[in-house]
């Protein structure tokens, strides 16, 4: 048999391998693998070497025979390297995939980032959904949801839905889990490709739905959530899955408890409830417990309530489930309470404490912080009703008990704060509520207390305006409030507060610079800037910095001379990027930029046609913008959501007299009423027309200017007032 015919046999061979193989026949497959590998070895045919080994590669990773598997990997890493032949991208998604397996999530995500380069659009897809499972596994969240939404949108690209639904369900219980957290959910996108695309009726169809559901429920948008559930439920019956059907029948019975629809809640419950104890699937049927608890507990009929959670926390005392059995317990705590069974209450939510307390023990870095992500607010609940039964109830805690849960709250906190976990103003917020415990147990007056939140306060904002903020101006300026009970409340409940949303100018050009090198433009793009406030003539690193980027900037004082700016866009040519970015401090309303926009520029966009060129991009960048303005400038002009780039954003909670900060609404009342007759006008911040529009309550301070849309109190002289922070 001369050379070329034992060569031939041979490629027979393994072809006769690769068909044994994908009928599931691994043992022939694999001897006949071995001697192919044989002779192509000693023959020196490396081509042909190589293709024996990928197989032999995914043969062992079906096996699971990881020592054979890293054996082949070198040799085919060493014989590819050696005659310059590139591996196929397809034998990446399986290394992948055998990665995985093996628990080296590092190198799993190093194989399919390679192999979601292939050029087969369908097995790129596959590969970018293992990577985002990957990614997610180590709490690269982001990169994770970006890898999930780049599978989906390819195999709906390819009209793969049925493939789609995968990387989809995937992406939604992520986002669910983490209950949104740092990534930004589109879900008008998330409905758009729900509604608009053919997906086929499965199991994860219905997963899909719940998951949505959910994830509107934690947004607050509670209709959806039930049309989203109600789809879901729709397509298990046409599917026969119990078990899809009866999960969304129980969180269907949850959003209805958040809505106060007390007999639908019930009747969806009871339904999961009977399917779960058939099924025996015990932390379902506790789960299903904590509904009905509730629903009798926001009834009033506590008895029964009782009866309903002590079966809950029964089941789940077996059941690794760190919602549930928080949840569990905030019931009990509040039935106690509800009962006027105070001590019993206050033992409870100690021992909630301690629920977190263990999860953090046990946490690394990534897991703290999701924990906080996800629980701030509730942690923070948990200290406030501590303190107000120690505050308002004659309580007999033994005084161990009292040492224990003081440490509890305070490695609580120092976790949080320490650990760079938190932002700004949640750190104060749990500064405060832990100093309030250590002072009560500690018996120490509200006047130390006190001088240690203003202490706090003069060490984050060292200067207004060259002037020093120490301790005892703060001090005198607080003595402008004669009532002590109204004065310790504006200090702990609104001045506290303010370092959050302190800038010094550099803090703000640093953030700024740190947005628009975010931007998407390459070195060779062009960048022209916008600047909407004449702070900025003031610091001389930030005009050097726009200098240096730009190829022209405006000025406020320019800034009518945008008909110019626009004339020289419409005459650029395509084969370069253009960004114009309009650079503010502070956005309060969005108001005055949108009658800017409308007088200067609107109608001189259609007139250069400015918008019809794919290459000019615009963006509005500011240090601190409302959630209002955002909304409102995106409706209003061209500049959507996604264009419009911000340091921080305030929220309704984030604002000087959000209910929720208030544990008692009498002492917010007393509050207002004070600032509102010591300045009429500008009490909850500056208003245009004063009968119609209400104060946007800001506590920002610009180390050089506060801006009027923060509580007057700041920033107005009046005649019983001298402000801490004068415009």
């Amino acid at each position: 048999m001369t050379r070329f015919d034992k060569k031939y046999k041979y490629e027979q061979k393994l072809a006769e391998a690769k068909s044994l193989f994908a009928k599931g026949k691994v043992t022939k497959a694999e001897k006949i693998l071995r001697e192919c590998f044989g002779y192509f070895d000693d023959e020196h045919l490396i081509s042909n070497k190589l293709d024996t080994i990928t197989n032999l590669i995914n043969l062992y990773i079906k096996l699971e025979d990881f020592e054979r598997v890293d054996s082949f990997i070198i040799e085919y890493e060493s014989e590819s390297k050696e005659h310059k032949i590139e591996i196929p991208l397809e034998i990446f998604h399986n290394l992948g995939k055998y990665f995985s397996k093996k628990g080296d999530v590092k190198r799993s995500i190093a194989y399919y980032e390679k192999a979601v380069l292939n050029k087969d659009p369908l097995q790129a897809a596959k590969s970018h959904f293992s990577l985002g499972q990957q990614l997610q596994r180590i709490g690269q969240f982001d990169c994770a949801a970006r890898a999930f939404i780049i599978s989906r949108d390819i195999f709906l690209k390819y009209n793969r839905s049925d493939l789609s639904i995968n990387p989809f369900q995937a992406l939604t219980a992520m986002l669910m889990k983490l209950r949104g957290g740092s990534i930004p959910i589109d879900l008008n996108l998330m409905e758009f490709v729900l509604e608009n695309s053919t997906f086929p009726k499965s199991p994860n169809l219905a997963k899909t739905y719940i998951n949505v559901g959910l994830i509107f429920q934690i947004t607050e948008n509670y209709q959806k959530a039930i049309y989203y559930l109600k789809k879901a439920i729709e397509i298990s019956v046409e599917i026969k899955n119990n078990d899809t059907l009866f999960h969304a029948y129980l969180n269907l019975g949850f959003v209805y408890i958040t809505l106060s629809k007390y007999p639908e809640a019930k009747n969806n419950i009871e339904k999961a409830l009977n399917y779960f104890r058939k099924k025996k699937n015990t932390e379902f049927v506790a789960k299903a417990y904590n509904g009905l608890a509730l629903i009798y507990k926001e009834s009033g009929e506590l008895d029964i309530s009782f009866s309903f959670i002590n079966k809950s926390i029964e089941i789940s005392k077996e059941i690794i489930d760190f919602e549930l059995h928080l949840r569990n317990n905030e019931i009990l705590a509040d039935l106690y309470k509800k009962k006027k069974e105070f001590e019993k209450s206050f033992l409870v939510y100690i021992q909630i404490l301690k629920i977190y307390k263990k999860s953090f023990d046990r946490s690394d870095l990534l897991g703290l912080k999701q924990i906080f992500r996800e629980q701030f607010s509730r942690i923070l609940s948990i200290l406030k009703n501590l303190n107000a039964l120690l505050n308002s109830q004659d309580l007999t805690i033994q005084s161990e008990v009292l040492e224990d849960v003081k440490d509890d709250a305070v490695n609580i906190c120092r976790t949080g704060v320490s650990k760079e976990i938190l932002e700004d103003s949640e750190k104060i917020q749990l500064k405060e509520q832990v100093i309030e415990l250590i002072a009560f147990i500690n018996n120490i007056d509200k006047e130390k207390l006190e001088n240690t939140i203003i202490a706090e306060i003069s060490k984050n904002i060292e200067s207004y305006q060259v002037e020093k903020i120490t301790p005892s101006k703060i001090r005198e300026f607080l003595l402008q409030i004669p009532d002590p009970i109204i004065r310790y409340n504006f200090l702990v409940k609104v001045l506290s507060r303010v370092p959050s949303y302190y800038y010094t100018m550099q803090s703000m050009y640093e953030k700024l610079k740190e947005i628009t090198e975010k931007l998407p433009f390459d070195d060779d793009d062009e960048i022209i800037f916008g600047v909407l406030s004449e702070t900025w003539n003031k610091s001389q690193n930030f005009w050097a910095y726009i200098s240096d980027r730009s190829i022209s900037h405006y000025a406020n004082t320019e800034i009518m001379k945008i008909h110019q700016l626009l004339k020289f866009l419409s005459k650029v040519q395509d084969n370069k990027n253009y960004y114009v970015l309009f650079l503010d401090d502070v956005i309060g309303s969005g108001r005055q930029f949108i009658k800017y926009y409308r007088k200067d520029f609107e109608a001189r966009l259609d007139k250069y046609q400015v918008l019809n060129k794919k290459n000019i991009q615009f963006y509005l960048i500011a240090g601190i913008i409302s959630k209002e303005a955002l909304e409102y400038i995106s409706k209003k002009s061209i500049l959507k959501v996604g264009s419009i780039k911000y340091d921080k954003i305030i929220k309704n909670k984030d604002k000087a007299f959000y209910e929720k900060n208030w544990e008692k609404k009498e002492d917010l009342s007393k509050l207002k009423d004070f600032l509102r007759e010591n300045d009429p006008d500008n009490w909850d911040g500056w208003k245009k027309e004063l009968e119609k529009e209400k104060g946007m309550e800001y506590l920002v301070i610009l180390e050089w200017r506060t801006p009027n849309n923060t509580i007057g109190i700041l920033w107005n002289k009046t005649a019983k007032t001298k402000p801490l922070f004068p415009r």
